[in-house]
């Protein structure tokens, strides 16, 4: 009987529908601080693979979050994309819950020359963020968050090493000084109050 309900459990954390892995916002251990990876838009299904300093921590395939618990202070979150990469600086803080989102911004907004096409980036969600905050926290309250096993951490670790290695060297080196990355700051936490 343990054995069943083991194995029921691990299947159900493998397709992320287990109380271990409940949708909705969850605090943090103490002392550290929590970031929700959010894509609100589907984009064919087309794989962004996350990484925190120089680590792979998943991806997301199509609509969905991950939710990926970390130390305080100043941490660097990027996402490895076949053109481009897109950068945050961080600094968190202790019991501090974050929202990132990648996905559309200025959704087409008439320019000079008629509409501009919707710039895909990576950013910072508060509650001031309005549409986006509240698309992302329905999205959270929803859904149970992407697990990647540990397995597959580690071999796209293994597989994407180089390029994530050269990638992190170019923003130490060069892009970090030119200022191509976007902040989060401590005190932009989402209140305890809207996270329920």
């Amino acid at each position: 009987m343990k054995r069943k309900i083991l194995f029921i459990l691990l299947v159900s954390a493998l397709y992320g529908n287990s109380p271990l892995f409940p949708q909705g916002f969850q605090p943090p251990p103490k002392g550290k601080a929590v970031v929700y990876f959010v894509r609100t838009s589907y984009y064919y299904g087309i794989p962004v693979p996350y990484i925190h300093n120089s680590h792979y921590i998943g991806e997301l395939k199509g609509k969905g979050y991950m939710r990926y618990e970390c130390d305080t202070g100043q941490q660097l979150f990027w996402i490895y994309a076949s053109d481009k990469s897109l950068f945050i600086l961080a600094d968190l803080r202790a019991g501090g819950t974050y929202l990132v989102n990648y996905g559309k911004v200025n959704h087409g907004m008439e320019g000079l020359f008629g509409p501009t096409p919707p710039e895909v980036a990576f950013y910072p969600v508060t509650p001031y963020s309005q549409d986006v905050y509240e698309e992302s926290r329905k999205l959270i309250c929803k859904k149970a968050p992407v697990t990647v096993p540990r397995d597959t951490l580690v071999l796209m670790n293994k597989t994407m090493k180089k390029e994530i290695s050269e990638t992190f060297e170019k923003f130490n080196n060069r892009w970090k000084h030119e200022g191509k990355y976007r902040t989060v700051t401590r005190d932009m936490a989402i209140p305890t109050e809207l996270l329920k």
